[in-house]
């Protein structure tokens, strides 16, 4: 096609094909997209279209035409067009062809609004920076995600090196007590140092033990020498004494040590029995006293027996009241302990069956309900509470299986020992279903049914007529043929009836908050009445261990004499004979000279002696001592010569001082000696016993400690390279060390600044993209309505202006402020806990903007997707259309175009459209477009005359050269408006098109 300018410059821009005889696919066909600066003969290509293998050559074509140039690509090709033709603003010509598809589509468009939105407005370029925005917060997830992982690596195998550490530490322990043996072997490292040490004592042993018994015996000899001096002083004192008549003080001497003996064993005595009759309160200064209480001793005595079964029978009666109360306390706190695990009133003995049923069954507890716990009593209802446990007393007791599991129940409770007997019923579950209504007289009537799956089948077995009875207000109303009952629980069905209670107390209910207020209160009470009773009966006891302390004194009494007890008289004999003997001495001072010396002399010689027979006690000890530890070396040593002199065995020096360490901790400050010897090596032998288990028991916690990590690790990550045994230990540890190595801080630290230059970057990108859209949608409307502004509009040559008006949607308002606030995350000076949980925020708010397919949008988040009505600021204002007069002033507001004519509605949408293409083609300014041809398909034919004319004339007046193609029957209303008319027919039968008539052209014209 070639085009002409208004200068008569000419363009050609053609595509030119090259089909082989033998083509029967599209992709056989060869085409090349040219262009060039002046008018072209198609004929002329015919000797390029195949040049070798080559069809239409650009090298061989620009030979011969150098202002020719082709095209590899319809979009390089269409811009091409764009540029030359003038054809959009710029060049970008895509924007206008856009508009004329969206117009030839023909869609029924209700609004003003939407016309514009849809026909005019290009789409935002804020779902471009929204886009952006969201790959690049992707990255920063994955990079959130990598740090996430590494952190929870580096926690998750972080403690592996100090535990393989200590396991290496126990591995060695181990090796250690393996390589140093038996303690007790002579053919082991452990063995040979117990030798040597052994030898050691026992070497230091001998000599202390020779340097001791060479000082013994000098102070025996030095003893010895004393004596024989002593012994001759005093021989030579006494033969003095006797020749001055000393044999008389002597005699008085022997006397008096007699007296004082007997006085001192009366002072004992005496003092032992006051102390034993203390609890009497008694005085024994003079015979008489003593006489008196020996009379009561013997009267308390008689009268013993009796009081003591007096007082034995009220304790009896009192502790026999104890325990009752004792064990109905046992009783109470269980049942408490109990009732705190579950929610039901079921008797704890009952819920400890069901639980040792559950364990054996393996079924929850949750799936083994009593009756009683799946019913309730209606709060209103209590005052017939007695008689509805009393009617259910047996089915609420009973527990319900699931009747798919009650086959494997039975085989599994079976072997079981029940303190009890536990009653139970397979029952088939249901989907729970709402309470069902009762008569309000019967027994069902007056319960809660719990939903649960058994709900249907406790409703049904509770209101069977064998069950739910008919409540009636007293006795005189129980006769009848159907079952009656009671508020008291005495039941009749005809003749038959019964009264009275089952042990047991309540058990129907959901809750046990009551019950366990009844029984806590009933707890304090009992043990208050326990502490009653304990102070009793401790206060008779202590009245029993009185009277037997009485009994005792008294008997202590009764069997003594008063002679024994009488200190004053042997003090008076002892004094008597003192005195006599002072009063020989001081009337001879030579005898008591002598006597004195006799004295001091005989308690040196004493002392002497006694010292000497000590040191010879001491020197045979230490001879006796001496020959064990010879006898002791005499074993030892020749086993450690030979050990040596093989030379086969060897201590190294960490196993010694290994040895040494434990054995110092064994022996707790004592002393070495070969008395403690083989106590400290029993020790020793336990510690090295305790530390090979503790070693063995160390390296198994660890192994698995460090195994269930792997294990973890491989849980959450998997990898095929790796393990779970320790032998992967490596490993592991390399990954940890490479984690460590890369930085988990500068991760974070990279990741914080990467975040915050994103915030500040992107997202103050798109809030300004979505400022910028809304103030470019309003700066379009200007050119559009300065063009509109000369179009005459409607049957009274108005004019038509497009308004706009901004809207304010709360989910918007609070985006746009939510954006706002992110935007301005890098300048808040955020902690890391802080931003890591702005960045959770983060996550959701970023949600909103993804597209409902995004595989990076969470599962959870699918619900807060909500993208266009965010991104899309078409979706923000509202445009409508005004009919204003030429002074400017509004006439009439176009915002449905529904329920108006088809020519109206054409006139309106063809100044719109019209106007907008105008500008889109970014020539506006001109008087008429430089390209002004427009192909319309059934243009204008829904319109009349009148429509259609105002139409026509204002697509003319905005330049355009109107090219419209329509059915034979809807042509005539734009005919009127045609300077060409071209009338074009198909043959049915070749289905080739023939042009048969055209009117409007001068056939001397160039057309």
């Amino acid at each position: 096609m070639t085009f002409i300018s208004e200068a008569g410059e000419r363009f050609t821009a053609m595509r030119a094909y090259y089909v082989p005889i033998r083509a029967s696919r599209s992709a056989e066909i060869s085409m090349r997209m040219i262009t060039i600066n002046d008018a072209f003969d198609l004929r002329d290509l015919k000797e390029f279209a195949r040049i070798g293998d080559n069809h239409f050559p650009p090298r061989e074509l620009k030979a011969v035409w150098p202002e020719m140039r082709t095209y590899d690509s319809y979009s390089s090709f269409a811009q091409a067009l764009f540029v030359k033709l003038g054809i959009g603003a710029g060049g970008d010509g895509a924007k206008a062809l856009r508009l004329l598809a969206r117009i030839q589509a023909s869609e029924d468009i209700p609004t003003v609004d939407r016309l514009y939105k849809e026909l005019v407005i290009e789409k935002p370029d804020s779902y471009d920076k929204a886009d952006a925005a969201i790959e690049h917060f992707d990255r920063l997830e994955d990079v959130y995600q990598e740090m996430l992982t590494a952190q929870a690596r580096a926690d998750l195998l972080g403690p592996i090196t100090s535990a393989h550490e200590a396991l290496d530490r126990a591995q060695k322990a181990i090796e250690t007590d393996d390589e140093l043996g038996s303690l007790d072997a002579e053919t082991t490292p452990a063995g040979l140092w117990r030798l040597h040490r052994h030898s050691g004592i026992l070497s230091r042993s001998v000599d202390a033990n020779r340097t001791a018994t060479r000082g013994a015996r000098t102070e025996w000899a030095t003893l010895i020498e004393r004596e024989q001096a002593l012994k001759s002083r005093l021989e030579a004192a006494k033969k003095a004494h006797n020749d001055q008549g000393g044999g008389l003080l002597s005699e008085l001497g022997i006397q008096i040590a007699g007296a004082e003996g007997r006085m001192h064993s009366r002072e004992e005595r005496r003092a032992r029995l006051v102390t034993a009759t203390t609890i009497l309160n008694t005085r024994l200064a003079t015979q008489a006293e003593f006489e008196q209480v020996q009379e009561d001793a013997r009267g308390f005595m008689a009268a013993y027996p009796d009081e003591h079964q007096r007082l034995s029978a009220e304790r009896d009666e009192v502790l026999s009241r104890r325990w009752p109360v004792q064990n109905r306390l046992k009783e109470i706190r269980a049942e408490l302990e109990s009732l705190q695990t579950r929610a039901g009133r079921i008797d704890h003995y009952l819920h400890d069956m069901r639980q040792a049923a559950a364990e054996a069954s393996g079924l929850a507890i949750s799936d083994l309900p009593f009756v009683a716990e799946l019913i309730d009593v209606m709060p209103d209802e209590e005052y017939w509470r007695t008689a509805i446990e009393t009617a259910l007393y047996s089915g609420a007791r009973r527990m319900l299986v699931p009747l798919e599991h009650l086959e494997h129940f039975s085989r599994a409770i079976d072997p079981l020992h029940l303190k009890g007997r536990l009653h139970f019923e397979g029952v088939p579950r249901s989907q729970g279903q709402r309470q069902p209504i009762f008569e309000p007289d019967h027994i069902a009537g007056k319960l809660l049914f719990k939903e649960s799956p058994y709900q249907s089948w406790v409703t049904e077995y509770v209101s069977h007529p064998s069950r739910d009875a008919l409540c009636v207000a007293g006795p005189d109303q129980l006769n009848g043929e159907d079952l009656r009952i009671t508020a008291a629980g005495q039941t009749r069905r005809g003749r038959g009836g019964s009264h009275g209670r089952q042990s047991g107390r309540n058990v129907i209910g959901f809750d046990n908050a009551d019950l366990r207020e009844e029984l806590t209160q009933e707890k304090e009470s009992l043990k208050a009445q326990l502490e009653s009773t304990d102070d009793e009966a401790n206060q008779i006891a202590k009245a029993i261990s009185i009277l037997g302390a009485k009994k005792d004194a008294h008997a202590l009494i009764a069997n003594e004499s008063w002679p024994d007890l009488d200190v004053a008289s042997a003090v008076a004999e002892r004094d008597d004979l003192v005195r006599r003997r002072d009063e020989i001495r001081n009337n001879n001072d030579v005898l008591a000279a002598l006597d004195l010396e006799i004295e001091t002399l005989d308690d040196e010689l004493e002392d002497v002696q006694r010292e000497r027979h000590d040191r010879e006690t001491v020197i045979k000890g230490l001879e006796s001592e001496h020959s064990g530890l010879v006898e002791a070396e005499d074993r030892i040593n020749p086993v450690l010569e030979r050990i040596e002199n093989e030379g086969v065995l060897v201590l190294r020096d960490e196993l010694a001082e290994d040895l040494n360490n434990l054995w110092a901790q064994v022996l707790l400050d004592e002393a070495e000696t070969p008395e403690s010897f083989s106590r400290n090596l029993n020790r020793l032998r336990a510690e090295l016993q305790k530390r090979a288990t503790e070693a063995r028991e160390e390296v198994t916690r660890l192994t698995q400690q460090i195994e269930a990590t792997f294990k973890r690790y491989l849980t959450q990550w998997d990898d095929s390279n790796l393990g779970t045994t320790i032998d992967f230990y490596d490993d592991y540890a390399g990954i940890l060390e490479e984690i460590l190595r890369s930085g988990l801080h500068e991760r974070r630290d990279e990741w914080r600044r990467r975040l915050l230059v994103w915030s500040g970057q992107h997202l103050q990108q798109l809030a300004t993209a979505l400022t910028a859209a809304i103030e470019e949608i309003e700066d379009r409307l200007d050119p559009i309505n300065q063009i509109l502004r000369d179009l005459p509009f409607g049957p009274t040559n108005d004019r038509l202006f497009i308004d706009l008006r901004r809207l304010q949607p709360d989910a918007v308002v609070k985006f746009r402020k939510e954006l706002a606030q992110h935007a301005r995350m890098a300048t808040t000076g955020l902690d890391n806990d802080q931003l890591e949980q702005a960045f959770k925020e983060l996550r959701r708010f970023m949600a909103q903007l993804r597209r409902k397919d995004d595989i990076r949008l969470p599962r959870e988040l699918v619900e807060v997707v909500d993208r266009d009505r965010l991104l899309d600021v078409r979706r923000h204002v509202e445009i409508t259309a005004q009919r204003r007069n030429l002074d400017g002033e509004p006439l009439s507001i176009y915002r449905s175009l529904q329920g108006k004519s088809g020519g109206e509605m054409q006139e309106l949408i063809a100044f719109i459209v019209g106007s907008a293409l105008r500008f889109q083609l970014g020539d506006q300014q001109r008087e008429r477009p430089r390209f002004a041809p427009v192909f319309l398909d059934e243009g204008f034919i829904k319109a009349d005359g009148q429509f259609t004319s105002r139409a026509v004339q204002a697509w003319r007046g905005l330049g355009f050269q109107l090219i419209i193609g329509a059915p034979v029957d809807k042509a005539p209303a734009l005919e009127p408006h045609a300077d060409v008319i071209v009338e074009i027919a198909k043959n049915l039968s070749t289905h080739r098109s023939y042009v048969l008539e055209i009117r409007g052209v001068d056939q001397n014209s160039n057309a």
